[in-house]
């Protein structure tokens, strides 16, 4: 049976004294817990990243299910992961992945054990030709372009090519591309998602012609066909016209009834056929709601019950979402010329977009500044890799939140993150001092006179975006500092899943992270703080060497901290954020 992993990657401080070893605070009983591969990595605001996220909460709500999503790139990477990644139960994937020709050969298990549990969003494939290109067949030798960074777009070009024996090269292609000419195709596969991009790639009713491609012959095993509409894309010709259709699904792995996850499995099945119609209440505006889930998918076999499920789920009036193009994005209201432009990356709870404050570190900075007279707008990252690039780029963003204080001259286990922090950006002084623990495994108690000879108590896990502050291995009376391995993984899920699986002995990193993703994935019976050890992690703004305004960004920033320090509102800030950092409720006067 596969062993249960987990999701999302978060991070967090605590305030509280040390204290002996022993297991976190009990979870919230009762909940089924199943994991989604997402596309979360390639598309973060894409439509299924959006279903799925709505289908999180209804079920949380409605149900005895939780839905764990896991963050990955979609396509290949995520058949790939369900087959092979111990503890994943469902992905989401498009529709024509099975019949991507390289599947076969790398993965020839894919079609045996994965399964089709429910339709998400359906989406029209758009091929845009030059004009004089007639038909499909005109493609042959030619170069096919596909939006940058999207794999699924990659996919869907080389399945239909594939499948039609159309000899083309499939490129990368995105607006830079275009504008400095470096590569261009002579034509252009997209999504009906990707229509606010036409301007960007170049591509106009002067220069490009909508092709049909026919839902029939090799392809009527793996699309749909679709009809668009005579209004569907103005300046186009498109009245009629015939294209396929790509859904985004959910699928499972095929476990048997004698498996431990087969039972969690078909409950999460049939909790999400029950909860489709309050969810379409709950959500009108959803790309799911729209879905009739009695639809079959071309080329898909249902798993267990799931099909007996579509064929009992009521029915839903078709609904065409108008084919044109988005409009452009508004542009922000003015600003003031002074004001310092923050980004945060998404680390909950100490960075958190949820909370009304943003989490305590954007609260100290932001209340910082605010006092000091300084304006402040603040975007979101999903990760600190993310906040580092925009920083780097200088374009959007003037400080980012927030950056520990890397080992820049010693860098032994230095992480990438850590390299790209001491190479390319400026640390302010610490906005706050994180306190941070080791964790392990509850069923693996480590006796300090025989894990010195086990080679998993020597072999630490320590996340990609976290360092482990100088003199804190010498703290750990079971491991030999001097032949310690330290795993860096991308994530604070790799280095839980790492424990659960007894590949490592410890995980360091700051407290208060551990217990959040620990505690939101109710697993705080699997984990227990062995040690608090007695140095601390500074946390800190940034920004980046190559700004021209770094020297005053920084000066900016310490000025206001210093005197927001010295001022009682520093420590009502850590007052009202004490059960973030506690992890207890904290009882008001």
């Amino acid at each position: 049976m596969r062993s249960f992993i987990l999701a999302a990657g978060l991070a967090v401080w605590l305030l509280c004294p040390a204290s002996a070893q022993g297991p976190l605070a009990p979870g919230k009983p009762g909940s089924r817990l199943v994991t989604v591969l997402s596309d979360g990595l390639s598309e973060p605001a894409g439509p299924a990243s959006q279903v799925l996220s709505e289908l999180s909460i209804e079920l949380d709500k409605e149900s005895d299910v939780r839905l764990l999503a896991i963050s990955s790139y979609g396509g290949i990477s995520n058949v790939r992961d369900l087959l092979l990644l111990r503890g994943t139960d469902f992905a989401i994937l498009n529709s024509d992945v099975l019949s991507y020709p390289d599947i076969a050969t790398s993965l020839p298990d894919a079609r045996k054990k994965i399964r089709l549990v429910a339709p998400l969003v359906h989406q029209r494939v758009l091929l845009f030709a030059k004009r004089g290109i007639k038909g499909l067949d005109g493609l042959r030798g030619r170069k096919i372009g596909v939006p940058a960074k999207l794999p699924s777009r990659e996919i869907t070009a080389k399945t239909i090519l594939g499948l039609l024996k159309i000899n083309a090269e499939v490129l990368p292609v995105d607006s830079k591309d275009q504008a400095n000419k470096q590569q261009d195709p002579d034509a252009v596969l997209l999504y009906e998602k990707d229509l606010a991009s036409l301007q960007a790639l170049g591509i106009t009713p002067a220069t490009h012609r909508l092709l049909p491609i026919p839902a029939s012959g090799p392809l009527a095993g793996t699309y749909s066909a679709r009809k668009l509409g005579n209004d569907a894309l103005p300046g186009y010709d498109a009245g009629g016209a015939e294209t396929v259709q790509v859904t985004a699904l959910l699928a499972a792995f095929d476990w048997s009834p004698k498996q431990g996850r087969y039972a969690d499995a078909i409950t999460f099945a049939d909790r999400v056929y029950a909860a489709a119609p309050k969810f379409r209440q709950h959500n009108p505006n959803s790309p799911f709601s729209r879905i009739d889930l009695r639809t079959p998918v071309p080329g898909w076999k249902y798993f267990g019950p799931a099909e007996v499920l579509a064929k009992a789920a009521p029915a839903v009036a078709a609904k065409e979402d108008p084919l044109v193009p988005a409009p452009a994005a508004p542009e922000p209201a003015s600003q003031p010329a002074n004001t310092l432009r923050v980004i945060a990356a998404n680390r909950p709870p100490l960075l958190n977009p949820q909370d009304k404050d943003g989490g305590i570190v954007l609260k100290i900075l932001t209340s910082a500044l605010s006092a000091a007279g300084v304006p402040v707008s603040v975007q979101w990252a999903d990760s600190d890799k993310a906040a580092l690039g925009e920083l780097a780029a200088g374009k959007k963003a003037d400080i980012g939140l927030f950056f520990q204080a890397p080992h820049c001259d010693t860098p032994t286990n230095q992480s990438a993150l850590e390299a790209q922090v001491c190479d390319q950006l400026v640390l302010t002084d610490p906005l706050m001092q994180a306190v941070i623990a080791v964790f392990t495994p509850l069923d693996m108690p480590l006796d300090p006179k025989n894990a010195a000879t086990s080679p998993q108590a020597q072999t630490l896990c320590v996340p990609d975006n976290q360092t482990v502050p100088e003199g804190t291995l010498e703290e750990i009376p079971w491991i030999k500092p001097s032949s310690v391995k330290m795993a860096r993984p991308k994530s604070l899920v790799n280095c839980l899943v790492a424990l659960q699986q007894h590949e490592a002995g410890g995980l360091i990193a700051i407290e208060p992270e551990v217990r959040f993703t620990v505690e939101r994935l109710a697993l705080t019976q699997s984990f227990q703080i062995a040690q608090r050890p007695g140095n601390t992690a500074s946390l800190h703004a940034a920004t980046a060497k190559e700004n021209p305004r770094q020297a005053e960004l920084i000066q900016t920033v310490n000025d206001a901290l210093a005197k927001f320090k010295a001022s009682s509102a520093y420590s009502q800030v850590i007052a009202s954020h004490l059960a973030d950092l506690t992890g207890t409720q904290v009882k008001q006067p």
